[in-house]
Order: structure tokens, then C-alpha cells, then sequence
């Protein structure tokens, strides 16, 4: 595994050269403005299938229009994945429904902190990727740290908590509010390959990205995608790969 710096560049490194990158997947990883941004994302995305997890909000509602295709869903405890409830389809990251190799991009905006086993949804991510699929998704991160974990999940049900809970706002929850098990910490890379992908960065958003956040973007890759971007790139803070 190699694990790099911003400043650090290995002399086997290379220049990404695939269609994303060339496309605009700079505009969707590393950020830009809605008016900036869409001339470099759209000409990717109109010929992408992407998975979202969530039915709502700005990121969902900017996939819409500049997307080949979107599949969405929220999560529902009382709700059986594969399954609706108010036209929206529940899915459970941990155990998803969809076939193997089903998208080209999903995306996720603050998801991840709330799964019990975030290993298992990174593997299930990474299954329903196509083999050239790309994750990008933000979550809370101290990238000065280790990732903590707040609570685990007990066999039998229910949680058992490391630290005092913490719970963060969302609409679609009992008293408006969901537990974070987990505050994210620059290991998140490492979790992201012991998942399944080869390659995994952190990168800086250049301002906001268009759909409103400025906090760092994580993205995985199925393959090794070493030779698709210059490592020496500002934007990437970190990388690792297997």
C-alpha cells in the first residue's frame, strides 16, 4: 500500500488519462462552483449511471439535470430493502439489492458516520460499481486524526456505546435526529482498500462544490487509478492504494 502527503510524489508517478478525469471528473471531485463547474462535470455525467443514497437535497436534485441516469434511495427501519415508502426506495448500504457492477459513480453526502459496519457498506459500494466505477462521497473528518468509533452495533440489537451519543439532524428520523457511530479520521483511506477498492484519495475542493459543501471529498476506485491523475496534483491531500 502506498500512502501519500500533499508535497509527497513518487517518482513512479503518472498522469490519469481516463474518460473521467478528461470528461470533468476534476470539477466533481475536487470542487468548483455551480457556474464554473458544470461545463467540466456535465460532459461526464450525460453519459453516466449514478447511485445516490439519499431522494433529497442539492447533490440529488443537481444529478437529476446533469446525469445520464440517477438511482436513489433513502433508508427506512421499518421497511424492508428493495422495498418503497413514499416513492422513495429503501436500500440498506450494508446489504444492497442491486446487481453486481450497476453503476458507474455513487455518491454520498454525510451517510457514512451513521452506518453500524461501514466496512460492509463500503464493500457493498464497491460491488455495485462497474469496474471502472468511481465513489465520491463526503463525510465529517478530522484528517489530523484516526477515526474514532462512538458506538458499535450488538448481535442481538440495539447499540452499544463507546461514548457519549452523538446524533445528528435528519428529517427522516425518529425525534429528527441519527446516531454517528463513528467520526471519521484520515484512516479512511486505509478502509476503503481493506473494502475492495485499489485506490483511494482525499482531495480539497477548489471553493464549494456545486452542491454546497466545502469539507474535504473522499473517492474511491475499483481499479488502480495511479496512472489517471498527476499525484502531484494541489487538490490531492492523500492517497493510498493497494
Amino acid at each position: 500500500m502506498i500512502t501519500l502527503r500533499l508535497g509527497q510524489v513518487p517518482a513512479h508517478g503518472r498522469r490519469r488519462t481516463s474518460a473521467w478525469a478528461q470528461a470533468g471528473g476534476r470539477a466533481a471531485i475536487a470542487g468548483s462552483g455551480p457556474v464554473n463547474g458544470y461545463p467540466y462535470i456535465c460532459p461526464t455525467l450525460k453519459s453516466q449511471s449514478v447511485y445516490e443514497l439519499s431522494c433529497r437535497g442539492s447533490l440529488f436534485r443537481f444529478l437529476q439535470h446533469h446525469s445520464n441516469s440517477v438511482t436513489c434511495s433513502e433508508y427506512f427501519d421499518d421497511v424492508v430493502p428493495g422495498e418503497y415508502k413514499n416513492a422513495a426506495q429503501c436500500q440498506d448500504v450494508q446489504k444492497l439489492t442491486y446487481l453486481d457492477e450497476s453503476f458507474d459513480i455513487c455518491t454520498s453526502t454525510e451517510v457514512f458516520e451513521h452506518v453500524p459496519n461501514d466496512s460492509l457498506g463500503f464493500a457493498e459500494i464497491c460491488r455495485v460499481l462497474k469496474s471502472t466505477g468511481v465513489f465520491v462521497f463526503t463525510v465529517p473528518i478530522d484528517l489530523n486524526n484516526i477515526t474514532i468509533e462512538r458506538a458499535t452495533p450488538l448481535p442481538q440489537g440495539g447499540v452499544h456505546h463507546l461514548l457519549p451519543a452523538e446524533y445528528h439532524g435528519d428529517p427522516l428520523c425518529k425525534d429528527n435526529k441519527i446516531l454517528a457511530y463513528r467520526n471519521y479520521g484520515a484512516d479512511i483511506l486505509d478502509r476503503l482498500l481493506d473494502s475492495g477498492f485499489k485506490r483511494a484519495e482525499i482531495r480539497s475542493p477548489r471553493n464549494s462544490i456545486p452542491w454546497g459543501y466545502s469539507r474535504p471529498i473522499i473517492v474511491g476506485y475499483r481499479e488502480d487509478a495511479s496512472n489517471n491523475w498527476l499525484n502531484s496534483d494541489p487538490l490531492l491531500l492523500r492517497f493510498a492504494s493497494q
